[in-house]
């Protein structure tokens, strides 16, 4: 998460100058800002938004070098979908008051169209992404395993079509 008002406090210098400062590091193609994903279905959290690096090798943590893997790849998705297809995909996070938070939410037509969550192993369905699926008509869910190979189609939730999936298996369809 990015709050440009505690990196102002953190690093003593104006609001506008830290914000300046990301501004910057965008331009360049350091990192890239992903904003939240408000449902009026849903109380939605704080609209700070999440801050990915281009380069997610960079990023020492395993499971939020593996988040930030995925976020370059899905917007990349929105890039090539936009330039080739001539459709305007979106890139947000899910977050509510409560604390229920999902990696990304692909937003088709300004509805949500995909959510991914990325976890570091095939572990049962997050609640987090089963609450969202609950509250809010999306037609594909997907939570990505760093390692492992399980591939499983879960029951469908309101409507959307679940899957626990490898990594591996969810980067080639990418691509």
């Amino acid at each position: 998460m990015l709050s440009i008002n505690s990196l102002r406090e953190d690093l003593e210098v104006a609001f506008n100058k830290a914000r300046n400062w990301i501004g910057i590091l965008e331009r360049t193609y350091a990192v890239f800002r992903v904003p939240p994903f408000g449902s009026p279905n849903i109380k939605a959290g704080k609209k700070e938004q999440k801050l990915y690096f281009w380069d997610w090798s960079r990023v020492e943590d395993p499971a939020a070098r593996f988040e930030n893997l995925l976020a370059v790849h899905l917007l990349r998705l929105c890039h090539w979908a936009e330039g080739v297809l001539g459709e305007s995909l979106e890139l947000r996070y899910f977050r509510d008051v409560v604390g229920h938070e999902v990696d990304f939410v692909l937003l088709r037509a300004k509805k949500p169209w995909l959510v991914v969550e990325a976890k570091s192993s095939g572990q049962p369905l997050d609640g987090a992404l089963k609450y969202l699926l609950e509250r809010e008509r999306v037609l594909y869910a997907i939570q990505v395993a760093a390692s492992g190979t399980r591939d499983v189609t879960l029951p469908g939730i309101n409507g959307a079509s679940v899957r626990l999936m490898p990594a591996t298996r969810f980067l080639s369809l990418l691509a």
